[in-house]
């Protein structure tokens, strides 16, 4: 069993409905301390170490041959399944033109990249409910305002109930909404009434209604990352897909979105995406 340790972080959040009276909460939440990432000499080392019958070299030979045939493969088109690991896919950014004889992949695919889905398979490792029953909790206290640990480390279960997100998987189950400020409307708004973060809310802008597809822009404050979602879920902090390029929508979503400067969060962002002849739906993300 694996052990990862928690840090307890305490914020003000906004509570409240959009219109009535709004108030500043203080909450905990929990976030993971990590140790460190892995190069591959410590991976190869670490693998040697294991019983293995080949040594550290060997090892590594062996990992940066897969490493460049997942890189070949991945070029010539096809998606990557490492199993009891996951999925490596390569996908494109297109921008839209009104005559389709008019579209070319040398002027509108704007940018080819890679993602990665962890392994969702019923008795995969890698899902929610399976890293929290093979994985100890150990909470560490922790400062947030010296950015130091403090006395009075013990044994957490679950750190937070219904508290905040962490990690690097799309594969999140949303259940950390961590406050209660997020715009019901479907218009871009930041849901600020009276109040509360110090970082500006991010812009969100596209076309909408649209017919087959839509690009989504998100940009913030100066020195800003911003997290955003399609499922409904307001994002926060630490839940969210990472902003890093223009989203393109197929359905009706509704895009949320914040900014965040030093781990601190804006209020969010909202904006409805409505595709012409269509009901309603989701975005082309997990969040």
């Amino acid at each position: 069993m694996g052990q990862i340790q928690i840090k307890k972080i305490g914020r003000k959040v906004v509570t409240g409905k959009v219109g009535e009276n709004r108030t500043k909460v203080q909450k905990t939440y929990g976030k993971i301390i990590y140790n460190g990432t892995l190069g591959l000499t410590e991976m190869a080392a670490h693998i040697a170490k294991h019983g293995s019958v080949f040594t550290e070299d060997v090892v590594i030979g062996v990992i940066t041959k897969l490493k460049n045939c997942i890189q070949e493969m991945l070029a010539d088109g096809y998606k990557v399944k490492l199993d009891g690991i996951g999925t490596f896919y390569p996908v494109v950014t297109s921008e839209g033109v009104a005559d389709a004889d008019g579209y070319s992949t040398q002027a509108n695919i704007v940018r080819v990249g890679v993602k990665f889905l962890a392994d969702q398979s019923k008795r995969s490792l890698y899902k929610a409910s399976a890293m929290k029953n093979d994985t100890s909790l150990t909470l560490k206290l922790y400062n947030e305002l010296t950015a130091e640990d403090e006395e009075g480390d013990g044994e957490g279960g679950d750190p937070s109930n219904g508290g905040s997100g962490q990690g690097g998987s799309s594969q999140n189950n949303g259940s950390s909404s961590s406050s209660g400020s997020e715009n019901q409307g479907g218009s871009q708004n930041s849901g600020n009434s009276g109040s509360s973060s110090s970082v500006a809310a991010p812009t969100i802008s596209g076309t909408t209604p649209f017919d087959d597809s839509t690009q989504v822009t998100i940009s913030g404050p100066a020195g800003s990352t911003i997290k955003y979602t399609t499922n409904g879920v307001a994002p926060t902090a630490t839940y969210g897909n990472d902003y890093e390029e223009p989203i393109t929508l197929n359905a009706s979503a509704t895009v949320k979105a914040v900014a965040i400067i030093d781990g601190v969060a804006s209020e969010v962002a909202t904006k409805q995406f409505t595709k012409n002849g269509s009901q309603g739906g989701g975005g082309e993300e997990g969040m």
